[in-house]
């Protein structure tokens, strides 16, 4: 086959065919090596990158009525033809740098399936590839690659990386400050071919109107990452990992930063095992009205390290699942699990209505709901020592989970540990004080006391052990129930979550703490059990109807007397009887026998 020699744009001539004639041939300019060193093209991508072998000659593929055009300095090559980048041969390279500019229609590199290992480098301040309409990184070709570095840009409108299934493993890097890919539409990193990469790092900017790692089924295993000193990417539509394809993935690093409108993880049925991974860089899903939506719909999304997680409102999807450690999250609108969320020594903070059908796990973690938190028949929360839920409105438990639900994790009657704590300090606006509800869903106690429990009004009830009282465990049981804090004063009214299924409703609370003037009210069919609290009084409590509250003591019992069989005794006190006169020999006193008589 004849070789084409290239030269570097911004200091020469380009050539090439079109991608439909490509076996058409064309007088060509040939350019020693010599000449590309002179330049810094295949040098500098050389040196750089390391991504060719150091062949004698690169070459570009250029298109646009089948002739040779030479390509100027200052303003280059302008129109709305096609350029391709190695349209049916391997090892060529496009180089645009020293601010050198290409103006064309469409751009590829690597095009039919023999067009593989093609590379296009945009380097330094003012160069440019501007295509006017789409640019594909590998159309049929694989292992081809896009470096925009050093403040180089490229802009066009939809990006397309792995357009056909044997179009694998093409990688693009954006790196360092001024550095840009702009899309304005779409990017698609794998539309039907798998194993793409894109890196944007150190600075570099991507954007996009809509992003898409793996759109049809056979686009899997693709991957981007953006990490590093301000690194971005900004998609003003939706960012969607894994549309119809499996195993694909995001992750942001430290110091990078992903923003989007909307972002969604498995988008259809089937697009399993995709994934954002998160390790100190932060996620914010937002847009102007408040709507957009971080929506975990299958697959899963990690953030450790000090990640940032911020969104309009958060979806998880029954077969979703997010995991956060060090994390730090701030919803502003409603939340809906039905997957697994888990809270690992993290900051939650819930700006509306929170409903939980599925497992809410924290350890240890603090929760700050400013709406309403329901957990509904399908949920449970399991908590761990340490772990705080602040309520700045009301808590409706649904749940009927009761041996998956944890809240108590602390050993009963241990006043002080560690354990959950439930706060109610919602304030009104200038201050007032708020009427909070807690839905309980918990039933009676059974067993364990001493005596028939008496049903009054109030009062303690002795219990043999806390351990055979059942119902601390696996009954909706709570650590610490603070009601108010050290600068707000609260009322919680404590209702039946099951009014009218002919069940007592109950709480069993560790502590039971009423802090400055809070108040506390039982409505009708609630009875309420306490173990420890901080010395409130009864006026601090309103009991409605029915409703019952009661302090529980354990049994305290004096040890028997022990009496000695006979032989014992009278040993014992022969025992004592020598002892006795050995001490009167020693201090000199006689003892008369006589006397004992």
């Amino acid at each position: 086959m004849e070789k084409r020699w290239l030269s570097a744009v911004g200091a020469g001539t380009s050539l090439g065919d079109h991608p439909s004639h490509s076996t058409r041939r064309r007088p060509l300019v040939r350019l020693s090596r010599g000449l590309l060193s002179s330049v810094g093209g295949f040098c500098l991508l050389s040196s750089v990158l390391g991504l060719l072998p150091s062949p004698a000659f690169a070459q570009y593929d250029y298109s646009l009525d089948y002739q040779t055009n030479t390509i100027n300095v200052v303003s280059n090559w302008a129109g709305n033809g096609t350029y391709v980048v190695g349209s049916n041969t391997y090892l060529n390279a496009l180089v645009i740098n020293s601010g050198g500019a290409l103006s064309n229609g469409t751009g590829y590199i690597g095009y039919e399936t023999a067009g593989s290992n093609n590379v296009a480098l945009i380097s330094g301040t003012g160069s440019v590839w501007n295509n006017q309409f789409t640019l594909t990184i590998g159309h049929s070709g694989a292992v081809s690659r896009l470096i925009i570095t050093n403040a180089g840009v490229v802009v066009n409108v939809t990006g397309v990386m792995g357009l056909y299934s044997n179009s694998h493993d093409n990688v693009v890097l954006v790196s360092d400050s001024g550095s840009a890919w702009s899309n304005f539409s779409t990017l698609f990193v794998g539309s039907r071919g798998a194993g793409n990469q894109l890196t944007v790092t150190n600075g570099g900017t991507l954007v996009s109107w809509g992003g898409i790692l793996g759109y049809f089924d056979s686009g899997s295993n693709n991957a981007v990452a953006v990490a590093g000193n301000g690194a971005k990417w900004e998609d003003m539509r939706n960012l969607i990992v894994g549309y119809e394809s499996d195993t694909n993935t995001l992750t942001i690093g430290t110091g990078g930063s992903v923003i989007a409108s909307n972002a969604y993880v498995g988008y259809l049925a089937g697009a399993d095992g995709n994934r954002i991974n998160m390790t100190g860089g932060s996620l914010y899903v937002t847009n102007a009205l408040g709507r957009s939506v971080l929506d975990i719909r299958r697959g899963t999304l990690t953030a450790s390290a000090s990640s940032l997680i911020t969104a309009d409102n958060l979806l998880i999807g029954s077969a979703g699942f997010v995991t956060t450690t060090v994390t730090r999250i701030t919803i502003a609108g409603a939340t809906t699990n039905s997957g697994t969320l888990t809270m690992l020594n993290s900051y939650a903070s819930f700006g509306g209505p929170v409903v939980n059908h599925g497992a809410w796990i924290t350890d240890p973690t603090t929760n700050i709901f400013n709406g309403d938190l329901l957990v509904t028949s399908s949920g449970y929360i399991s908590a761990g020592a340490g772990d705080v839920y602040e309520f700045k409105s009301n808590f409706v438990n649904q749940s009927t989970q009761n041996t998956s639900y944890d809240t108590l994790n602390t050993t009963p009657g241990n006043s002080g540990a560690p354990g959950t704590k439930f706060i109610f300090d919602g304030e009104g606006a200038g201050g007032t004080t708020l009427t909070q509800q807690f839905f309980v869903a918990g039933l009676l106690l059974t067993g364990g006391f001493v005596g028939t429990p008496d049903p009054l009004t109030t009062g303690i009830q002795t219990v043999t052990t806390f351990s055979a009282v059942s119902g601390f465990v696996n009954n909706f049981a709570l650590d610490r129930l603070e009601i108010g804090n050290a600068g707000t004063n609260s009322i919680l009214r404590l209702t039946d979550s099951f009014f009218g299924d002919g069940q007592t409703a109950a709480l069993f609370v560790n502590d039971l703490w009423l802090l400055g003037d809070s108040h506390l009210i039982l409505s009708n069919n609630v009875r309420l059990y306490f173990v420890n609290s901080n010395n409130w009084s009864l006026a601090d409590v309103t009991l409605l109807g029915d409703a019952e509250i009661h302090q529980l003591k354990p049994l305290i019992t004096q040890p028997p007397l022990v009496v000695p069989e006979p032989s014992i005794l009278l040993l014992w006190l022969a025992g004592a009887g020598t002892l006795y006169a050995a001490r009167r020999r020693s201090s000199g006193v006689s003892v008369d026998s006589t006397s004992l008589g």
